[in-house]
């Protein structure tokens, strides 16, 4: 595969609002991006949403790609809408020209079983699909309690996560500075959200009523805060309630209820679908409970997880799902396949008595309006797969960007190279971008908060926090690499 750089050049086959979401976070990392499109009105709605070249072109035909020099890319990422199309691209991409990164999407089962089967004869380096990955990101809101967005990284136990202030609560008018000395556990509270404005917080910053205080720490700091808020200590398992029998939803009741007392001695048998659930699964399980309308779906999702409890019927329904029902579970994951109705099924869950809500939601503008009407964790499908695509790019150098939601702040995950500038120099002397912070280093297994004295080290694992606009120039400085903040021809 290529090496992890800004200004790597990236074909991206399909214009829609995957395509574009995906474009859009590649020109942040500062990659140079061409998107292949053969509807010229999808072409020219992605030239106006997204700093990049734009080419209408069929992605089938292989000359018209050896035109467009498709042999110089270091990746190529097929998602259109039709399976067949990506796995047939990629694999006249890989065949022809060599490119040394595919990454495709593949939706249906079988055909992700016969890549993985021969991926020498499909040429395709990674397979993504939609559904798993939001189901490992809904297991993952699930395993930190559903409490607020949750940026979980490889190298730490620590996460960093959002607590709302409540007014009149223990943070109301709490100074940082005080709080910190005051904790039985360490914690760094970087950011915080006051009126929809974001801005990077100092010591003597005093907390209030509605503030959103984004928290890095480990679980014990953030239940330790919640606490002197006055709020609920969040559960990490306990009763959840599905509602919804699509895929993603029943991937996460597989996941919750699946034997952990099984030996895995038939993981090499095992289909795609199934060796993910067996890695989606997490320190969290409990019972479930699935709540569908269509008896049909009903006793298909019976076979595939027996251990949950079904309920055929509509969340109208008071009869068959009333408030009993309801305050029987600690957190709702609405995952149907309408994301309006899956916003109203997180909404009713809450107001009939359950603690935490989830809604799955198909496009990343509806996230705010979801928040701001009461929903825990939003989780956007498209979301996913950009995040997802967008790690496979970057490998195990960088392992992870995250941006806080609404906001210009981002959080990078990356691994200190040798050649790196920061190699063996104290914090205080280093020479962050502006605004930069180190939250925190990984090195041997062991966990570092840092201060000023605090030296990186080659091999070290880097968490930081960067105003987004320095995120390429902040992975060029940790990671020794060309530095390209300009787009160039390709």
């Amino acid at each position: 595969g290529a090496e992890y750089r800004s200004g790597m050049r990236v074909w991206i086959l399909g214009a829609g609002t995957l395509g574009v979401l995906v474009a859009r976070h590649l020109r942040r990392e500062l990659h140079d991006v061409v998107i292949i499109e053969r509807d010229p009105v999808a072409a020219d709605e992605a030239l106006r949403k997204v700093d990049c070249y734009v080419e209408i072109c069929d992605g089938t035909d292989l000359r018209a790609l050896r035109r467009l020099s498709i042999d110089r890319a270091d990746c190529f990422i097929a998602i259109t809408g039709s399976d067949e199309v990506n796995m047939v691209v990629s694999g006249l991409v890989a065949q022809a020209f060599g490119t040394p990164l595919k990454i495709a999407r593949v939706r249906n089962s079988q055909y992700a079983d016969g890549i993985a089967g021969a991926p020498e004869l499909f040429g395709i380096d990674h397979v993504l699909n939609p559904e798993i990955e939001t189901a490992s990101a809904v297991l993952r809101a699930l395993e930190h309690g559903a409490v607020g967005q949750v940026a979980a990284f490889r190298s730490t136990s620590h996460s960093l996560r959002e607590i709302r202030v409540t007014p009149g609560g223990g943070l109301d008018g709490a100074c940082l500075f005080e709080l910190a000395a005051e904790s039985r556990h360490r914690f760094i509270a970087p950011v915080l959200s006051r009126d929809q404005d974001y801005t990077v917080v100092v010591g003597s910053t005093r907390l209030q009523g509605n503030d959103l205080l984004y928290v890095f720490s480990g679980a014990e700091a953030f239940d330790e805060l919640q606490a002197r808020d006055g709020g609920e200590v969040p559960r990490r398992s306990g009763n959840t309630l599905v509602i919804g029998g699509s895929l993603i939803g029943v991937t996460v009741a597989e996941a919750l209820t699946l034997d952990r007392t099984a030996d895995g001695s038939h993981a090499e048998e095992a289909g795609v679908v199934s060796r993910m659930l067996r890695r989606l699964q997490r320190r969290i399980s409990g019972p479930v409970t699935i709540v569908e309308a269509s008896e049909k779906r009903c006793e298909e999702i019976r076979h595939l997880v027996p251990a949950a409890e079904i309920i055929a019927t509509d969340i109208r329904d008071e009869a068959r799902l009333g408030r009993d029902e309801y305050a029987r579970h600690n957190v709702v994951v609405a995952a149907g396949i309408d994301q309006q109705a899956n916003i109203v099924a997180a909404l009713q869950a809450k107001a009939q008595g359950v603690e935490r809500a989830i809604a799955v939601l198909f496009h990343e503008g509806y996230a705010r309006i979801a928040r701001n009407l009461g929903v825990d964790v939003p989780i956007s499908i498209k979301g996913c797969m950009a995040n997802a695509i967008a790690s496979h790019m970057r490998g195990d150098a960088v392992r992870a960007l995250y941006t806080i939601p609404g906001s210009a702040i981002s959080i990078v995950e990356a691994v200190l190279a040798t050649e790196s500038a920061f190699n063996g120099v104290p914090l205080k002397h280093a020479g962050l971008p502006k605004r930069s912070l180190i939250l925190s280093i990984s090195r041997d297994g062991t966990e570092i908060i840092p201060d000023g004295e605090e030296a990186m080290r080659a091999g070290d694992v880097v968490v930081a926090l960067t105003p987004r606009e320095n995120e390429g120039l902040l992975i060029h400085l940790l990671r020794a690499t060309r530095y390209q903040p300009r787009l160039h021809s390709v």
